[in-house]
């Protein structure tokens, strides 16, 4: 299993996205990348450089730690996806 996870996506009106270590070691956040990306019926799922990436404002997610990224302002309208990638290849982990 990945060792990140959504845990909780809030766009209208607070603007952010909360991410939760589900692993039982320490993860390095500089290997990992949180897009948001607009998305709508029938479109495919977006890829890695698409959208924006959310800054984490730590460097590193102990276990069972939530890190809160904040959504500096309304880059995809009505609808839109959030992906965790893996930084090296574009993997998503959730």
């Amino acid at each position: 299993p990945a060792p990140l996870a959504l845990s909780e996506i809030a766009l209208h009106p607070a603007r952010y996205v909360e991410v939760v270590n589900t692993g039982a070691e320490a993860v390095e956040l500089g290997g990992f990348v949180v897009r948001l990306a607009a998305h709508g019926p029938g479109v495919p799922w977006p890829g890695r450089e698409a959208g924006v990436a959310l800054p984490w404002p730590v460097t590193r997610l102990e276990p069972g730690a939530h890190a809160v990224l904040p959504v500096a302002s309304d880059p995809v309208g009505v609808e839109g996806v959030v992906t965790i990638f893996r930084a090296a290849d574009g993997t998503v982990v959730d």
